[in-house]
């Protein structure tokens, strides 16, 4: 990771076992003193359940957040990337009063912890449009959001007009592109350019991290990887 020259990383946790502070201890010290700045969890294994109907699944979902929060917390991050609960196909507004309680309590919890709870941008969930974004703004004020360009891609979307939408309470951006084919592409070496998108985030005095979440092939050559990071640093100006 080191060589690759980020100024910062994002972890994703994949397996109940990593929900510890322990094993974060060890992903910091792989990292080689590239700061962590978020975390990722997987959606099937807690996050929709802290909705469910059944109060025991709610508690024992709610148990495992406790333990990712840990985890997230000796990681020393600020954000927490969240999901959110997977969404019916063909669903409209978010039903937010009755996921209110829920949400408060994953709120309170960051909160207590010093991080974000940052709803992201996912087609196969419930931030996926303009609509439920407000919805989910007005309803939860404390919530801040994560910006994922090829999740928006995919739902034929453009990321610009959620930056609008967002405003201050947009706190951490993903980038990936895809190629002509539609196949996830690393920044710099697909169809878009982003020099929009890296105006929008100007105008509204984004100050967040920016961060290359690259996917499968797009992630096994380190060369390619690095000018890919090269270039986002050169568009998006960061350092």
């Amino acid at each position: 990771m080191a060589s690759l020259a980020p100024s910062c990383a994002e972890v994703f946790l994949q397996s109940y076992s990593e929900y510890s502070a322990g094993f974060a201890r060890l992903v910091r010290e792989r990292l080689g003193g590239v700061p962590a700045v978020s975390v990722h969890a997987i959606l099937h294994h807690f996050e929709c359940g802290l909705y469910s109907f059944s109060a025991r699944q709610r508690e024992e979902s709610f148990a495992w957040l406790t333990r990712f929060l840990d985890a997230a917390q000796a990681l020393d991050v600020g954000v927490y990337v969240y999901h959110g609960p997977a969404r019916h196909r063909g669903a409209g507004v978010p039903p937010v009063e009755r996921w209110r309680p829920g949400v408060e309590r994953v709120l309170q919890m960051c909160q207590a912890r010093g991080i974000s709870l940052a709803w992201e941008t996912v087609s196969w969930c419930w931030l996926c449009s303009l609509e439920s974004l407000r919805a989910l703004r007005k309803a939860f004020p404390r919530l801040r959001f994560t910006l994922d360009t090829k999740q928006l891609f995919t739902l034929g979307l453009d990321p610009v007009d959620f930056v609008d939408a967002m405003g201050d309470s947009l706190c951490h951006v993903h980038i990936l592109d895809h190629d002509e084919q539609g196949r996830y592409a690393l920044p710099g070496a697909g169809v878009h350019d982003f020099a929009e998108l890296a105006r929008a985030l100007e105008q509204n005095g984004y100050r967040g991290d920016i961060i290359l979440e690259p996917y499968g092939l797009t992630a096994q050559d380190d060369t390619k990887l690095r000018a890919s990071l090269d270039w986002l640093r050169e568009t998006f100006r960061a350092q």
